[in-house]
């Protein structure tokens, strides 16, 4: 499966400003959670507003839990450092397009421990 680049984007204003005007919407958005202007998890939140078949990816060098949680809250439906492999780009990018979303081992594992830490109040044991 190959890609086609459509667009790309100084910032998250230029990337709304080419949706706007676009003859064509791009499948997937791969956006940055630190830009100028906004956050990632701020232009993820308006484009799923106003584009809602667009599907979203983070792209960042923060691997922590809540820049993850922001950008998932946001409609990422994954989650990548910058210094992912090609073929975990690919393969992240092919999940997200075939099923909305894709979940790296990181991913998981950080997900798993902030529900450990954070929601065992939400379950109640009989």
């Amino acid at each position: 499966m190959g890609f086609d680049v459509i667009m790309e984007a100084k910032d998250g204003k230029d990337l709304l400003s080419q949706l706007e005007s676009a003859q064509t919407l791009p499948d997937i958005c791969v956006l940055d959670y630190r830009m100028p202007g906004m956050t990632g998890d701020e232009l993820a939140t308006i484009i799923g507003k106003k584009y809602p078949a667009i599907k979203m990816a983070a792209m960042t060098t923060n691997m922590d839990t809540d820049c993850l949680l922001r950008m998932l809250a946001g409609g990422c439906g994954s989650y990548l450092v910058k210094s992912s492999s090609p073929a975990e780009w690919k393969t992240a990018i092919e999940g997200l397009n075939a099923e909305g979303y894709h979940c790296t081992d990181w991913m998981a594992k950080t997900l798993i421990e902030y529900v450990r830490d954070n929601c065992s109040e939400l379950v109640k044991y009989n």
